[in-house]
């Protein structure tokens, strides 16, 4: 006849909620905890490109608004307008005051084209950046939601090892 050893149950279920209260803890430890600099750094990189979105998109509008005055002033065309238009003109390189109409407006164009295809860029990478995020505090949350379960279980086990084996 084959001996069944005697299993002490209160020895074991005490032993199963510690180790599911252990691996609720290493689980929250090294899982949840690991991804933190990943999701602080993307966090970074997405305010960043936020910011570089809105100071890029500033810059072309302030040169929209100095390629505007220099063509007004460039209708007027006096020795007062010419300064002006050399004032506005000064952060240009490629422009001086005696560049024609056209000259301006295909800088303009030309240099409005270019920004607007880095602030898409930076936009596209922020959106791959924020689904990235999205996906890790995502595993965070789920992760995080297992060990509670584990250490509610835990918790639980204990009350019922306490209850039952008065």
């Amino acid at each position: 006849m084959l001996k069944i050893p005697y299993i002490n149950l209160r020895k074991v279920s005490i032993i199963l909620s510690l180790a599911m209260m252990i691996f609720s803890a290493l689980l929250s430890y090294f899982v949840v905890k690991t991804n933190e600099p990943e999701i602080h750094a993307l966090k970074l990189e997405i305010q960043k490109n936020k910011n570089l979105i809105r100071d890029i998109w500033g810059n072309l509008n302030r040169r929209e608004n100095k390629i505007d005055m220099v063509i007004l002033l460039s209708i007027i065309n006096n020795k007062k307008s010419l300064e002006a238009m050399r004032y506005y003109l000064e952060n240009f390189s490629e422009l001086t005051v005696k560049s024609n109409i056209k000259k301006v407006i295909d800088y303009a164009k030309t240099e409005s084209e270019n920004d607007i295809e880095h602030i898409n860029n930076l936009y596209l990478n922020q959106i791959q950046s924020q689904d990235e995020l999205e996906k890790l505090e995502k595993e965070n949350k789920n992760f995080s939601d297992i060990a509670f379960f584990l250490q509610f279980l835990g918790v639980l086990l204990i009350i019922l090892i306490k209850d039952y084996f008065k």
